[in-house]
């Protein structure tokens, strides 16, 4: 299962793993090692999520680590899902390949606001967010 996930991640450019994922995948404990060990040339986004508490974002020169939203859950059904949407729609959004600083940093916390939203739903698809609930639960939020 380990060797068909690291396959699956080098024919990837964009990869969302969950911590557990990344830690058994990569050989280790330690996320940004195992992110590393995973890292290929076309690769331009790993993902690694936490849960409730967020997630760290990846690129070939940064690590943007990015604090979960406290909310109350109701279904985790579909919280994987919504954030990568987010990330995808996020990364079609931009005009550079790679994002990088503040961008990067939105772009993760755009993801993880997503994840929140479908958590205080039940059900797979009818828990993600459309992008103007998205805008509206970030609003105001540091």
């Amino acid at each position: 299962m380990i060797d068909a996930g690291r396959e699956v991640v080098a024919a990837a450019h964009v990869v969302k793993v969950g911590v557990e994922e990344a830690r058994a995948m990569g050989g280790t404990e330690d996320v940004p090692q195992a992110v590393a060990s995973l890292w290929h040339d076309r690769l331009v986004v790993l993902a690694v999520t936490k849960g409730a508490e967020g997630a760290e974002i990846f690129t070939a020169t940064e690590r943007i680590e990015v604090a979960g939203f406290p909310v109350e859950t109701i279904d985790t059904v579909g919280c994987g899902d919504a954030f990568m949407a987010a990330l995808l729609a996020g990364l079609a959004a931009i005009p550079s390949r790679t994002p990088k600083g503040r961008e990067l940093h939105e772009l993760a916390r755009r993801a993880c606001a997503a994840g929140a939203i479908a958590a205080t739903r039940a059900g797979g698809m009818a828990s993600l967010p459309t992008r103007a609930e998205l805008d509206g639960f970030l609003a105001g939020r540091p």
